[in-house]
């Protein structure tokens, strides 16, 4: 019903993930969904796809099947059209090396997280299908700001300590948390506030488990959990981590305040 209101003339999905897996059987149900998007293509029709992503052959061959004209890959994958060669972090972002329909090209992204990066390359082909200089485009993604939520850092002082804190409490999905964690892994965060992923139907429990080992190896100071599944989370965590079950967001916060020391890197997500 979406894609007969925008039928739109390029198609963009950026990658198959087990978000809102309540609602689907399985992660080849949820591919079968996003491939809903290509049911009225029209126009250019062209069809932009994630090489890395499981289901890119699926995918691919469900494009050509409802009119694609055109696909055209990106990712780290060699054989992506727009590929992403190499991600450097620094202070202020992220420095991407990537190869852009055989053209070598540097620009800068002022957010950190290789999915984000991931993301830029496939917007990147967009610009280019349609009709517009990618390479321009890449020199003025350095103006964008992610969304509220999505991963901002704030540096000041907050009960006469200096922290930062990580803002990425826009959602929560097994894949935005790995995520989320694996931009964290080259200055990981003292105090980390989760709430429990939504949604997830028989894997909530699972989900939640699978949480542990990455917080494990980040290594905070402290979690402070919210919600049951995410409270039954902590007790796979290693016991130099001190762990808090907040019964509600008020509680969560009080412990925060509690908790935060001068020099604190504090991780928001839920």
């Amino acid at each position: 019903d979406l894609t007969r209101l925008t039928r739109p003339n390029i198609a963009f999905i950026t990658r198959i993930a087990d978000s809102h897996s309540a609602f689907f059987a399985s992660t080849a149900d949820i591919a079968a969904a996003k491939a809903e998007i290509f049911q009225a293509i029209e126009g250019l029709s062209i069809a932009i796809l994630n090489r890395d992503d499981a289901f890119y052959a699926t995918l691919h061959a469900a494009a050509i099947a409802a009119g694609a004209k055109q696909v055209i890959s990106f990712g780290h994958h060699p054989e992506a059209a727009y590929q992403l060669v190499s991600i450097e972090d620094h202070a202020a972002g992220m420095t991407i090396k990537a190869c852009l329909a055989g053209n070598d090209c540097v620009f800068k992204l002022r957010m950190y997280g290789r999915h984000l990066a991931e993301n830029a390359m496939g917007v990147l082909a967009c610009v280019a299908a349609a009709g517009l200089p990618a390479d321009t485009a890449a020199a003025a993604l350095v103006d964008c700001q992610p969304p509220s939520g999505r991963g901002q850092r704030h540096n000041g002082i907050y009960n006469n300590y200096k922290i930062s804190i990580i803002d990425d409490s826009y959602n929560a999905s097994p894949a935005s948390m790995a995520a989320a964690f694996s931009s964290l892994a080259a200055t990981p965060p003292d105090i980390m506030v989760l709430s429990e992923m939504h949604e997830l139907g028989e894997a909530t429990n699972a989900a939640h488990a699978a949480l542990a080992p990455q917080i494990n190896k980040l290594a905070p100071r402290i979690v402070i959990a919210l919600g049951s599944a995410m409270h039954h989370m902590l007790n796979n965590l290693d016991q130099s981590i001190i762990v808090v079950a907040a019964a509600d967001i008020d509680m969560a916060v009080a412990e925060l305040n509690r908790a935060i020391a001068n020099g604190d890197r504090i991780f928001i997500k839920g």
